[in-house]
């Protein structure tokens, strides 16, 4: 990684985005391999700290296990902060299973639910929460619904776990676990980025996002004060399993009108009723999905 040279690539598109716009993001090829990469450039001058620091570990995230990032190079100077990492191809998984046929659909999700989570573990075993899991930060590059990869995407809002963020991260809402959404990111465990799978499981069987509203206080009430409601479209043992995942606390008041000590004592309450990556790995393992949720449906 550290041969590589930023200067070593040439931009061919911008990927940049309206929403959480950091800085500068491009699709880049290595001049004399054709390597795809994408580099992210940060301008510290234009942005604060809190940002360029927020670079800068995502920077520091590369793994050497297929379907999470490989940085290529980093380069930082007083003025800017950059990186390139490798360029994954493929479809947006959400995309890619509205492809599919309904019996597909169920040969595909096990498999793909457990590799999500041997990802997961992969970035916990290194001291970081991903911290923005949901259907379209996960790639496919798929052969076949039984041959596949996935990809997790978008490091932009990892942390270290136990870590108190310089700033309030903005989070996803619907999917972020309550620790998030109320700026808690020292109380995140690795059960903070499997409540974010639990809600994805059941976007891509319902098509929706549980307890939605169209005004964004009123959702983030809901999603911190209500439990998650039964789905017909979810097998019963699947549901089981997605209820343990996205546990949360009885908030007995608005979370705004509690003390930060309430709020804590009744989040780790919360957290402890969710699976760890065992539990979930042998809960997920044990109801033998292949041959059973169809009677469920």
């Amino acid at each position: 990684m550290n041969m590589l040279q930023i200067t070593d690539f040439e931009k061919i598109e911008s990927l940049n985005s309206r929403r959480r716009k950091f800085g500068e993001t491009y699709l880049v090829r290595h001049k004399e391999t054709g390597e795809k990469g994408v580099l992210k450039i940060v301008d510290k001058t234009a942005v604060s700290p809190e940002l360029s620091e927020q670079l800068r570990i995502e920077s520091q995230l590369s793994f050497s296990v297929p379907g999470l990032p490989e940085i290529l190079c980093v380069f930082e100077n007083e003025h800017y902060s950059s990186f390139v990492k490798k360029y994954r191809e493929g479809l947006l998984w959400n995309d890619y299973l509205d492809q599919l046929s309904d019996a597909d659909f169920y040969r595909h999700v096990p498999k793909a639910v457990s590799q999500l989570i041997g990802l997961l573990h992969s970035v916990h075993e290194k001291g970081y929460i991903h911290g923005d899991l949901k259907p379209s930060n996960i790639l496919i590059d798929a052969v076949s619904p039984d041959d596949f990869q996935l990809h997790l995407l978008d490091f932009g809002l990892s942390f270290q776990t136990g870590h108190k963020t310089m700033f309030k991260l903005p989070f996803s809402i619907g999917f972020s676990a309550p620790e998030l959404m109320l700026g808690y990111t020292e109380l995140a465990d690795e059960t903070t980025d499997f409540y974010a799978l639990g809600i994805t499981l059941f976007n891509i069987f319902t098509g929706t996002i549980p307890l939605a509203h169209p005004n964004p206080e009123a959702f983030i009430n809901l999603q911190l004060t209500h439990p998650l409601p039964k789905h017909s479209k979810i097998p019963r043992s699947v549901f089981s399993i997605i209820e343990k995942m996205t546990a949360k606390p009885v908030f007995p008041l608005p979370p705004n009108q509690l003390s930060d000590i309430e709020k804590i004592k009744l989040l780790q309450e919360g957290k402890q009723q969710r699976l760890s990556y065992e539990e979930l790995s042998e809960a997920w393992n044990s109801i033998e999905i292949r041959k059973k949720w169809f009677r469920y449906v």
